[in-house]
């Protein structure tokens, strides 16, 4: 998971910028090694964190005075955006892959597809003034296996390698 930080404004919703997923190869290969994709948030009031292909997110809050995330660190940064409140609550909306809604902590789990994907975050009931502490990670544990194995075969490669060296050295100096 990446470290935690504090996202909020005073507008109606946070929105990611989008993400390009694009998932060449077959299904076996790209669900076992790219595995849960996790957003993890907390928060005191209900908060409603979702995932929707961009062209879904952008017609939803076409029109809403929400903030778009342009850099993430210690204090990101947004690129705000004019207009009213958003028609129905976020949970109401069908077009979302994965959500998550409450107060407290709460984690989003989505198993990623091909597509542009944006992140939305709102109050849970629609409202403006925004605030949660986010942060996004992956499951990824085949790769670490991956690496292991590769590790391992590198260090028997070196070693071998030290023999051999080894050997011819010894056989120079006769």
């Amino acid at each position: 998971m990446s470290p935690t930080e504090d996202f909020s404004t005073a507008t109606y919703a946070i929105a990611s910028e989008s993400v390009d997923v694009d998932i060449d190869g077959p299904d076996w290969a790209t669900k076992d090694l790219l595995g849960t994709v996790r957003i993890r948030s907390e928060s005191e009031r209900p908060v409603f964190v979702g995932i929707a292909r961009e062209a879904d997110v952008a017609r939803y809050l076409d029109g809403v005075e929400h903030a778009v995330v342009t850099e993430i660190g210690r204090e990101p940064r947004y690129e705000e955006r004019r207009g009213g409140a958003a028609e129905g609550a976020p949970a109401d909306q069908p077009f979302w892959a994965a959500s998550a809604t409450g107060a407290g902590e709460r984690t989003l789990e989505w198993e990623p597809e091909d597509g542009s994907w944006d992140v939305a975050v709102m109050n849970a009931d629609g409202s403006r003034g925004v605030a949660a502490d986010l942060s996004i990670g992956a499951e990824l544990d085949p790769l670490i296996w991956i690496g292991i194995g590769l590790l391992g075969a590198g260090g028997l490669l070196a070693a071998g390698a030290a023999v051999a060296i080894t050997a011819g050295i010894r056989r120079g100096s006769r």
